[in-house]
């Protein structure tokens, strides 16, 4: 940090360099269903140890900023018959297909037919940083990764 006058940057859409652009992440709108707790996990994986490589960790801006531990189903490119084979994601994404089912939204209701996929994904395939989109007005600085 230097002894410098404070400086503020305007509002603007487009970047003021070649990167690639800011984006949401992914959106489950899933009712919390392809979500699970540290305690749940380490259930599942118990009762269901073959679960293991659709479980991954999440990070939302709360998980992040506190450094807490939260998982979820991530069942992209799974087959059906690998899904058949645990009762627990069937169940789960059962869960999912109702919550949606339930919606006032015609997108949500759609994404219905796919319930163990995050409504929108946006994932990207290689490095990417965290930008929590909330934090604290008593945080000194954004934690940016």
């Amino acid at each position: 940090m230097l002894d410098a006058p404070n400086v503020f940057i305007d509002s603007r859409t487009n970047s003021i360099c070649s990167v690639p652009q800011m984006v949401y992440g992914n959106k489950p709108t899933d009712g919390g269903f392809l979500f699970l707790s540290p305690e749940e996990r380490d259930e599942l994986l118990k009762r269901e140890p073959g679960t293991e490589k659709f479980i991954r960790q999440i990070y939302g801006a709360t998980e992040y900023i506190n450094n807490k531990a939260r998982y979820c189903l991530w069942l992209v490119g799974a087959s059906p018959s690998e899904l058949r084979k645990s009762p627990f994601i069937m169940e789960r994404a059962e869960q999912v297909r109702q919550f949606r089912l339930n919606s006032t939204k015609a997108a949500t209701q759609r994404s219905a037919d796919t319930p163990t996929l995050f409504q929108e994904i946006r994932h990207p395939a290689g490095e990417y940083i965290i930008i929590p989109r909330h934090s604290s007005e008593t945080r000194r600085y954004s934690s940016i990764t």
